[in-house]
This record gives structure tokens, sequence and C-alpha cells, in this order.
């Protein structure tokens, strides 16, 4: 038998969580000196008798240590596995909640559904979570309530983006009336890194569709060697569980809007008639200024601009909060929403524009893909921050994205570009080549070096 220890909520290395929603106890921990044996062994709570090892379909027992969050789409633990040397903790669980009664059929088509967004995403070099390994029930085994849809991914050690704007927000000091808790400067780096990231998604035809705060994750430092290299902060996008990967031609490219999301991030075309009932608003006078924006077509042809959108009001969430009367956008002219815009302006004037237009309220008037919010970001923050100071080419486009933004799909050329545009892909494209040269010289004095002197 194994040697049981309740250890309140404290998080010990052999410390496990029980996720029974009738467990009498279910945020207390049971935490255990496993025996060899244990490896093979299924483990159950000491409290409801609940099983605490989650065996995935790769055949790997994962245990959950903590809660990391939990939204509309499920819940997200931190987890380890057992391995012959002990306990590897590296691992994120996340369990698909399953909605309204929906069928075993429908669940796996949700999971397999988030599985191919994250590992396309992944494999094109997406800044987002490693897919692992996941774990669906049979048909069969419906009724155990135990039998749960689950994924297992990469742990991604940091703070989450509605965190870190709380952190910043308990340092800042009485005296300081601006409470900027970003500066512009660091705001340009996140846009970037998003829309990169949004780039990516969009040339694999996958749609995130639930892009805020809480699903942008800064990842720590975690070496001296990384720590030395100026770390890596690098934002990750994380749950695709509302992502859509689009195939042309059939029948899933049609946009729904029926599916979890968080209204005050979601662009205002995808109101749903319930919505509409909350907010107390005549439905006529809502399609009479979204017009046809918000039909199965029209979304289609401006799919690309929601997820833009959404981070566009992200990016501007953690300059000065969203009052949350704003919860849904219905108005073109909404009073409260021009107001706060107003103080954005003056706030952050040189990033306040790109903002402007990924969140403006008729989708045909945003930017129509990521890459060309994009050039635009990137060239206004090298113009400001790289170009005048000279020295930092932090902000040039790689090889990669000068290939993508010539490419036939971006619908854009370099002669057509304005102009600090096009001078800042002539510094891109200089810089590309001043290091090719410097790589060849390199190879050059290497060989030089070693070469054998000739016999004379």
């Amino acid at each position: 038998m194994l040697p049981w220890k309740i250890k309140g909520n404290d998080e010990s290395e052999n410390s496990f969580t029980c996720i029974n929603p009738d467990c009498t106890a279910p945020k207390t921990k049971v935490s255990f000196q496993a025996p060899e044996q244990f490896l093979e062994s299924p483990v159950n709570c000491h409290n409801c008798g609940g099983k605490l090892g989650w065996k995935s379909h790769g055949g790997e027992l994962y245990f959950l240590k903590s809660t990391v969050g939990s939204g509309m789409n499920g819940s997200v633990y931190k987890a380890c596995k057992t391995t012959p040397n002990g306990f590897e903790e590296k691992y994120v669980v996340k369990f698909l909640r399953r909605r309204g009664g929906a069928s075993i059929k429908e669940c796996r088509r949700e999971l397999t559904r988030e599985v191919k967004s994250l590992q396309k995403a992944y494999e094109v070099g997406a800044r987002v979570p490693r897919y692992i390994d996941c774990y669906f029930p049979t048909t069969e085994e419906e009724q155990n309530q135990y039998n749960n849809f689950f994924l297992v991914q990469e742990f991604i050690e940091g703070k989450n983006l509605t965190s870190l704007l709380q952190s910043r927000r308990e340092k800042i000091t009485e005296g300081n009336k601006v409470n900027n808790y970003f500066e512009e400067k660091e705001l340009f780096q996140y846009l970037i890194d998003l829309l990169e990231t949004l780039h990516l998604l969009k040339q694999q035809n996958i749609l995130h569709r639930d892009i805020k705060p809480q699903n942008i994750i800064q990842r720590s430092i975690i070496s001296d060697k990384q720590k030395e290299a100026g770390g890596n902060k690098n934002l990750y996008l994380v749950d695709f569980g509302s992502s859509k990967p689009l195939e042309p031609g059939i029948e899933n490219e049609r946009h729904t809007k029926d599916h979890p999301r968080t209204p005050l991030y979601a662009p205002p075309e995808i109101l749903r008639d319930t919505d509409l009932e909350k907010l107390q608003l005549d439905r006529d006078r809502y399609q009479s200024l979204i017009g046809d924006f918000n039909s199965d077509i029209s979304l289609r042809k401006h799919r690309w601009t929601r997820d833009i959108y959404s981070l566009g009001i992200t990016i501007f969430d953690l300059l000065i909060e969203i009052p949350r009367t704003i919860s849904y956008r219905y108005h073109p002219s909404h009073k409260e929403w021009s107001n706060w815009m107003s103080e954005l302006r003056e706030k952050i004037p040189n990033l306040y524009p790109i903002l402007e237009r990924m969140t403006r309220f008729y989708p045909d008037e945003r930017y129509q893909t990521a890459m060309d919010a994009l050039v635009e970001a990137s060239a206004q923050a090298w113009y400001i921050y790289g170009d005048r100071e000279g020295e930092d080419k932090s902000w040039l486009f790689k090889e990669k994205l000068l290939n993508d933004l010539s490419n036939e799909e971006t619908q854009q050329t370099i002669n057509v570009l304005p102009q600090k545009q096009q001078k800042f892909v002539r510094a891109s494209q200089d810089e590309i080549e001043r290091k090719k040269e410097e790589i060849k010289r390199q190879k050059i004095e290497r060989y030089s070096k070693y070469k054998r002197p000739e016999n004379k």
C-alpha cells in the first residue's frame, strides 16, 4: 500500500492535485513517496478515490501539480511525468471543457482541431507551446465521468500579460501621474513579436480567434546563458481551443461565430443575437450599422482581420486598462470608446496610428493581413529607435520575413510601399547582405589561417 500523507496546499515534490468535482477536499493535494512499482500502478486520491495519474495515448503517466488557469475552453494544470529516474516537470495538461452535453465525437473533433493547429504552428516556427500528446475516451467509455479529454503541451515558464500588467501596476509609485505601465518602445516590440506569430499562423491557414492578454505568455529567463545574452523574453501565444484551421475549398473554411470567445477583445462584426439581447440593443439598429459584415461571406473575406483586431485591443489594454463597462463595441462612434482612445493617442503617439487601424470598427478598414501591419510597425519602430540611433539593427526584417513580404500571397511588393517602409526594406536587405559578406569573410580567414604554406 502506498504511504499517503495529506499536505494541504503545499506544492512539494510528490504533491498532486485531484480534479474530481465531487471530491470532499478538491483543493487538497496528496503527497507520498513513490515506490518503484508506482511507475506502473494506478494512484487514487486519498479523499475521494478519484485517479491522480492521467495516462495519454502515448502511454505516459502524468500527474497534476498545480492550477495554471481556467477558462471557457477548459482547465490547465502544470504537470509532471513519471520516468525511471523520478518525475520530470516541464509539462502542461489541458482538460477540455465539454459544453452543452457535447458528444464524444464532437469533443474528439474539437481536440483534434486544437492539436492540428498547435502542430502546424509550431512546425513553421511560431512561438506557441510544443504539442506532446493527448487522450480522448472511446464511445463505450462515455458514461465514465473520469474519462476526460486532455492534451499535453510544453510548459512555458513565465507570466501572461494580465499577470505582468498587475505586477507593473503594483510597482507604480503615487508620484507617477502618467501611470504608463509599459513604455511605448516595449509595446512596439510586443506588437511586432505577436504580428510575426500571426503572420506564421496565416501561412498555415490558422485563425486563433481568442487573442487576449491571458493567452499571451512572456517567457522568463531560464538560464544564466540566456541571461547573459539578454534573456529570452519573446511572447508566446497559447490556448488554441478556439482556433480554426482553414483549408481552402472545403466546408470548414466557412467562418462561424458559435464558439467560445472573449467579447471584450472580439471584433464587433461577430456579435451574436444573444449578445445583443444582453445589451438590450435593437438587432435592426445594430444590423444597419454593421451592414453585411457579419454575414458568412463577409466574415470569410475579412477573416484575417479578426485576430489583428483582438491583438490591437490587447496592446491598448496593457497601456490603459479598457473600462469594463465597454464589454461590447457595437457602434463606430461609441462615446466612451472614443474618450478612451483619445487618452491613448496622447500616451503612445507613434504607435497609436497602427493600433487604431488594427482596431477599426469596420473590417474592410483594418489591415487585411498581419504582414500589412507588421511591415508598418517594424518600419516605424526602426525609424524611431533604430535609424535615428544608428546602431540598433534589431528592428530590421530577417531574411525569411523579407522573402515573405515580396511573396505574391501578401499582395505587396517593395515598389508600392510608402517611402518610409521602402527605406526600411532596403535597410533590411543591406543588413542581410552585410551579414552574408561577414560570414563569407570569416570563412576565408579561417581557411587562410589553417591552410598549409606551400613548399618552396
